[in-house]
């Protein structure tokens, strides 16, 4: 409708103002192809340390303590992923702070296959793929340390998933 054409036109301009450079095909593209893969396989892996730089303090923090307790129940996920497609991608304005964000779901075509601490399958096989659905919510900060714009992961949620057929 028209609302939702407005909203995302204002959080185009919001973007345009701080990057006046901001192509949203350009960016979706470069986000899926080049950030995504990397951020879900550290996700899988319960890398951390790759995490931080990526995300925002309060993103972050949830984060790793999902992956933490992960780790406590000796819980380990197969890192492959074998395919990333954008399923979803919504400019919107931050309620609170009229800032504006890019909401972008992802189709993720992974093996699933989960191990307890001993390397047995809990759960999936090594031959089971499935779709999962993530969302991830960006935001451009800007880093006061450096003087620098970055686009970092402000929310995080794991949707959903569907055997891959």
């Amino acid at each position: 409708g028209l609302t939702s054409e407005t909203e995302e036109g204002l959080a185009i301009s919001g973007i345009r103002k701080i990057d006046p450079t901001f192509n949203k095909e350009q960016w979706a593209q470069e986000v899926r192809t080049k950030l995504m893969p990397d951020v879900l396989k550290s996700l899988m892996q319960g890398n951390t340390s790759t995490l931080r730089p990526w995300f925002t303090e309060g993103a972050f923090s949830k984060v790793s303590a999902e992956i933490r307790a992960r780790k406590q129940d000796g819980i380990v996920f197969d890192a492959n992923i074998l395919a990333v497609d954008e399923n979803q991608l919504i400019l919107r304005l931050l309620e609170e702070t009229q800032a504006p964000v890019i909401v972008a779901v992802y189709m993720v075509q992974q093996i699933n296959c989960v191990r307890n601490r001993d390397g047995e399958i809990v759960e999936g096989g090594e031959d089971q793929i499935r779709a999962r659905f993530y969302s991830f919510a960006f935001q451009l900060i800007y880093d006061e340390d450096d003087g620098s714009l970055n686009w970092k992961i402000v929310e995080y949620q794991f949707v959903g998933d569907i055997p891959y057929v």
